[in-house]
């Protein structure tokens, strides 16, 4: 499945960053229920330092390059992405 990638920075001062100071990265996606089929709709990458404080984020909306969303209503009620926004 093709997806387009809308991308939203927050926060991310890359200069920061060098191999003296360990990072590290946590990472949350959204989808659009449990099935293997169902899309991919949200990707949030965060950067946090060696004392687990948040340096930079990245939050990435996805939409199927087809236009069509495969989702579950319970998937949509528990994560609470609203396709229409």
């Amino acid at each position: 499945m093709m997806f387009t990638i809308f991308i939203n920075l927050h926060r991310l001062p890359i200069r920061e960053y060098n191999m003296a100071n360990p990072m590290f990265i946590g990472l949350d996606t959204e989808t659009g229920g449990i099935e293997d089929d169902t899309s991919l709709l949200s990707l949030y990458i965060g950067i946090y330092d060696e004392e687990f404080i948040l340096k930079g984020e990245l939050d990435i909306l996805m939409k199927p390059d087809n236009g069509i969303y495969m989702v579950e209503a319970g998937g949509l009620e528990v994560n609470k992405i609203n396709l229409v926004e």
